[in-house]
C-alpha cells in the first residue's frame, strides 16, 4: 500500500492532546511526539510504502515509522541520517516516485546554526542510495546509523557566502529529481540579525550522471531580523519541471540576467 497523506500536528490543534497516547492516531492526524518534546515538519507531505511511514521532523531528524495490521498506531521505524550536532538537526525534504523509490533532499542543520550544503539520495526495498544509483547503507531499524548528511550525493556546496535551504523537491517525467532552493549570501562574519538581505534561488537537476545547478532569480530580503534566512518559497510546477513560482518576501523575486 502506498499513499501519501497531509500530515497535522495534534500537540498544537487539540486542547486534550497531552492526555492522548504517544504516536496516536485519529484519522489522517497523526501525533508523533518523542520523548514529550516539541516537534514540526520540514514536508508536509508523508509518505506511506509498504506500510512504512516517511516523515521529517526537527527533533526526529530524518526518520520513519511502522504500521502494523494488527495495531492502529504507528511505532518508531528508524532513523534515516544524522545531521551536524546542535541546532536542530538536518531538515528534509521528499519526493515519491509512485512506485518504489522514495527521494530525499537535506541539509546538515538549520542554517542559522551551519553554513549548509544540500545533498540527495533515494530509498528502495530498505537501502538508501546515492543519486547515482549506488547502494550506500541498509536503512536503520534504530535512532542510531552510521549515515550522515554528507555520506550522500553533493548537490550544492555550502558556505559563509552560500548558505543552503531546500524549498522543492519533484521528480520529472524520466522520474529524475529536481529541487529548487534558496542560498543566503551575505552572512558571513556577521552577528545574528545583520544579514538576510541578499538570497537567491538555485535549480539543480539531475540529469542521470550529475547534478546540474544554477542560479535562477533574486529571492528578495529575510522575513525578520534574527532568523536572517527566513525568505520566500519557491515551488516547481511538476508538469514543467523548467517552470517555478515564487512567493516575495519584502522585496520581489526577480530572474538573474
Amino acid at each position: 500500500m502506498r499513499r501519501v497523506w497531509l500530515l497535522g500536528l495534534l500537540a498544537p490543534l487539540v486542547p486534550s492532546a497531552a492526555d492522548l497516547p504517544t504516536n496516536y492516531v485519529a484519522g489522517k492526524l497523526i501525533q508523533l511526539n518523542d520523548n514529550g518534546a516539541w516537534s514540526w515538519f520540514m514536508d508536509e507531505r508523508a509518505i506511506i510504502d509498504d506500510g512504512q511511514l516517511i516523515v521529517g521532523s526537527v527533533r526526529a531528524s530524518a526518520d520513519y515509522r511502522n504500521e502494523r495490521a494488527s495495531d492502529p498506531t504507528w511505532h518508531y521505524g528508524g532513523r534515516v541520517a544524522h545531521g551536524t550536532s546542535g541546532g536542530y538537526r538536518p531538515y528534509v525534504k521528499y519526493a515519491f516516485e509512485g512506485v518504489g523509490m522514495i527521494h530525499f533532499v537535506m541539509t546538515e542543520n538549520h542554517p542559522r546554526n551551519y553554513d549548509n550544503s544540500l545533498y540527495h539520495a533515494f530509498i528502495r526495498d530498505g537501502y538508501i542510495y546515492l543519486s547515482d544509483g549506488t547502494r550506500r547503507a541498509k536503512l536503520s531499524e534504530t535512532t542510531e546509523t552510521a549515515v550522515n548528511a554528507w555520506d550522500l550525493t553533493k548537490v550544492f556546496q555550502g558556505d559563509p557566502d552560500n548558505v543552503a535551504w531546500m524549498s522543492d523537491l519533484e521528480l520529472d517525467r524520466a522520474r529524475r529529481p529536481y529541487v529548487i532552493f534558496s542560498v543566503q549570501k551575505d552572512g558571513r562574519g556577521l552577528p545574528r540579525g545583520q544579514g538576510g538581505m541578499d538570497h537567491r534561488f538555485d535549480y539543480g537537476r539531475w540529469d542521470g550522471s550529475h547534478w546540474r545547478v544554477h542560479e535562477i532569480a533574486y529571492a528578495g530580503t529575510r522575513l525578520y531580523a534574527g532568523d536572517d534566512d527566513y525568505t520566500g518559497l519557491a515551488a516547481s510546477i511538476p508538469a514543467t519541471p523548467t517552470s517555478s513560482t515564487s512567493r516575495p518576501t519584502r522585496s520581489r523575486p526577480t530572474r538573474i540576467p
